[in-house]
C-alpha cells in the first residue's frame, strides 16, 4: 500500500509540474476589429419656380443638406452656375439680367457641414430691367453642382 501511495503520489507531482509549465509558456495574440462608415448626406435645392412680373426681389426656395454623416474635415460643396439672363422663349436674344443672391451677397457656391445647414436663395432684378422687357415668357435653368470635398 505504501508503494502505491509513493507511486500515486510521485504521479500527482509529474502532473503538477506539467500544469504550472503550460501556465508559464502562455502566447498572447491579438484581433482587429475594423468597421467602414461611408459618407452619407441628402441635399435639396430649389424646385421649379415661377415670378412675378416686375417683382425686383423673388424666393427661389433653398439649399438644405439633411442626414449629414461625413468624414472628419469633409464637407458638401453646392455650387450654381447661371447665366443671369431670363430669355424670352420666342426671341432668345431678348433677355432679362437678374442675380441670385443669398441676404446681401451674390450667390455661387456655398459649403454645408451640419444636419439642417441651408442657404436661402432670392432671384434680384432691377426695376430699370423690368421696364426694358418685351412681352413673353423668359426662362432660365439654374445648374446645382453638388461635391464631397
Amino acid at each position: 500500500m505504501r508503494k502505491f501511495t509513493t507511486v500515486l503520489l510521485s504521479t500527482m507531482f509529474v502532473l503538477g509540474s506539467f500544469t504550472s509549465v503550460m501556465a508559464q509558456d502562455s502566447d498572447t495574440k491579438q484581433t482587429t476589429i475594423s468597421v467602414s462608415v461611408d459618407p452619407t448626406y441628402m441635399v435639396t435645392i430649389p424646385a421649379n419656380t415661377t415670378i412675378k412680373s416686375g417683382e425686383q426681389s423673388s424666393s427661389l426656395g433653398k439649399i438644405t443638406i439633411e442626414n449629414v454623416r461625413l468624414e472628419p474635415d469633409k464637407s458638401v460643396n453646392v455650387a450654381v452656375d447661371a447665366s443671369g439672363k431670363l430669355k424670352n422663349t420666342k426671341d432668345t436674344s431678348k433677355t432679362i439680367p437678374y442675380k441670385i443672391m443669398n441676404g446681401d451677397k451674390e450667390f455661387k457656391s456655398a459649403s454645408y457641414t451640419e444636419n439642417s445647414d441651408n442657404t436661402m436663395l432670392t432671384l434680384l432684378i432691377d426695376k430699370s430691367d423690368w421696364d426694358k422687357a418685351y412681352a413673353g415668357t423668359y426662362t432660365d435653368t439654374l445648374v446645382f453642382t453638388i461635391s464631397y470635398r
